[in-house]
């Protein structure tokens, strides 16, 4: 795998074909997903500050 570069005569994939490739086979394979509903489930957390954290 590459990357695509501006004005070069390569041949074989780039990472942006490839990319998209993989997310159109994800899609077809599950479904398009739904974010909402996700954040909406019961497998979510709240990060309190703690140690470390900057006002």
């Amino acid at each position: 795998m590459r990357l695509e570069e501006p004005g070069g005569d390569r041949q074989g994939p780039v990472y942006g074909t490839l990319m998209a490739d993989q997310l159109d086979t994800a899609v077809e394979q599950r479904g398009k997903s739904d974010l909402a509903a996700l954040l909406a489930s019961c497998d979510t957390w709240t990060v309190v500050g703690g140690q470390g954290t900057r006002p």
